[in-house]
Formats: structure tokens, C-alpha cells, sequence
């Protein structure tokens, strides 16, 4: 994360090539991401920005374990209860999350 860091400063100084050629070599020696968490993350951030999830995740058992052995695994029920778009359901405008400033100001 020091290296990121670094590199955050020091990017307003560099051009487009130099930069994505430092962030390459950040990305060679940085650690893995574990498979296993990146469906439980998903739920978890769907969840904590009160979206509704079109495509829901389903974790096996073996992701459940790693995520609950992580301190990590949400409520399956409550997930599926309140993050997933049932059939006929539609998003409504003020559930939407902005992205961007723009769209914030549009809101």
C-alpha cells in the first residue's frame, strides 16, 4: 500500500505510459487476491451500499467457510431477501447509488 501510495503522489507529474508502466510493476509484487472471498465481498458491499443485485451471487460451502473463517460471512437470507431483484421488481431512482460527482449533482 506504501508503493500505491507513492505512486498516487507522484502520478500529476508523470504521462499516461510512465505511469501505467510503474503500475504494472506494482501489480507484479502484489499479493493475491484469494478467489474464494471475492463472491462473499461482493455480497458484503452489495449489502452495505444498500444495492439491489440483478444477478445474484450464490457461494458454495467452501466459500461460506473461508468468509465465516474470515470474520465475513453475511446473512444468506437477509441477503437474498434484501439485496436481490425479485422477478417483476425494478430499481427505483432514489436507490441508485451515484458514481460520480456528475451524476450526484443530477440527483
Amino acid at each position: 500500500s506504501k508503493k500505491y501510495l507513492l505512486l498516487i503522489r507522484k502520478a500529476p507529474d508523470l504521462d499516461d505510459k510512465p505511469l501505467k508502466e510503474e503500475l504494472i510493476k506494482l501489480e507484479d509484487f502484489d499479493s493475491k487476491v484469494w478467489h474464494s472471498l471475492e463472491f462473499a465481498a461482493y455480497q458484503r458491499a452489495t449489502m452495505a451500499l444498500g444495492l439491489k443485485d440483478e444477478s445474484p451471487v450464490n457461494l458454495t460451502r467452501r466459500e461460506k467457510i473461508i468468509s465465516w473463517l474470515a470474520g465475513g460471512l453475511i446473512n444468506q437470507k437477509e441477503y437474498y431477501d434484501k439485496c436481490v431483484l425479485k422477478p417483476g421488481e425494478k430499481v427505483e431512482p432514489s436507490e441508485v447509488v451515484p458514481d460520480s460527482e456528475d451524476e450526484k449533482a443530477s440527483v
